[in-house]
């Protein structure tokens, strides 16, 4: 944030929280967000575990229900950099994966 702000960027914290209900998607938006709140830092914290947590429930699946990867090479790259953006600090807004 402060490198932007030394660019005459201004950053718009945001966040987007995505949740699958009967039927359909839904995208909740928040923006100007004070990211360094402790509560949102809890907020990532948890997001972050969970991703972790998923790629190891995809790995530990049966061959039948796990999705097909390039030979395990996407799915371990995909392992590391979720690790990478668990270990990062607050406010680091790299994206980890699409």
């Amino acid at each position: 944030m402060d490198e932007a702000g030394r660019h005459g960027i201004e950053i718009v914290p945001g966040l987007e929280i995505n949740c699958d209900v009967p039927g359909a998607e839904i995208h909740i938006l928040g923006y100007c967000v004070d990211w360094k709140a402790e509560w949102f830092q809890e907020f990532l914290r948890e997001q972050r575990a969970e991703r972790v947590a998923r790629v190891h429930r995809i790995v530990d699946a049966p061959d039948r229900a796990r999705p097909a990867v390039d030979g395990g090479r996407g799915l371990r790259d995909l392992q590391g950099r979720l690790a990478g953006a668990a270990a990062r600090g607050p406010g680091d807004d790299r994206r980890v994966a699409t």
